[in-house]
């Protein structure tokens, strides 16, 4: 009897125990990423996805084909990105944790581009092209073409612990457009949007 009360009250001093535990915290949400002025986590990555629509290129008032903007659109809004997109880094000693910051930037052809004017666009050339030879020394914008060149993956990091002032890469979207009548297939290239990798923000 003795024996059996030493154990229920062992199950009681459990059970009181297990009540008197706190809860763990739920985790806290991530705050919003603006898709123009993108902040990556010390230590971390972040993913954005873009909606790309290109655009043919028109006469301008003296007659002469001039490039237009192509829509780039964040996934989920309906307001297109005009000018540069900003990825900024926290100022960060650890050499280590700088190799596996970064920033993912997917970029799809939009529904509209994939069914528009008798045709489809794909992303050609290597996706991009830069105003200047060697626009980024440091290797710090990198692209990647994927899904049969439906889209394209663009990783952006810095690896020294601070960027020279004013650092900027200039670049032209690339992209073919195949017609689905009679094949031929042109390649076109955007207006100047651009990368500003920084460190520290």
């Amino acid at each position: 009897m003795a024996a059996d009360k030493k154990k229920s009250g062992e199950k009681v001093s459990k059970k009181a125990a297990e009540k008197s535990k706190p809860k763990p915290k739920a985790p806290e949400s991530c705050p919003p990423v603006d898709p123009a002025n993108i902040v990556v986590p010390k230590g971390g990555q972040v993913i954005q996805f873009y909606e790309l629509t290109p655009a043919f290129p028109e006469k301008n008032s003296q007659g002469v084909l001039e490039a237009k903007s192509w829509k780039l659109v964040p996934q989920g809004s309906k307001k297109s990105i005009d000018g540069n997109i900003s990825v900024g880094f926290h100022e960060n000693d650890s050499k280590l944790e700088r190799r596996f910051e970064r920033a993912i930037l997917v970029i799809k052809m939009s529904k509209e581009a994939l069914t528009s004017h008798g045709g489809t666009w794909r992303f050609a050339l290597g996706g991009v092209s830069t105003d200047l030879a060697n626009v980024d020394p440091d290797d710090d914008v990198r692209v990647e073409i994927i899904d049969n060149g439906l889209a394209m993956l663009v990783y952006v990091h810095v690896l020294q612990e601070e960027t020279p002032t004013g650092e900027h890469f200039g670049f032209r979207f690339v992209a073919s457009f195949a017609n689905s009548t009679s094949g031929v297939v042109n390649i076109y290239e955007s207006k100047d949007p651009g990368f500003i990798p920084k460190r520290p923000l």
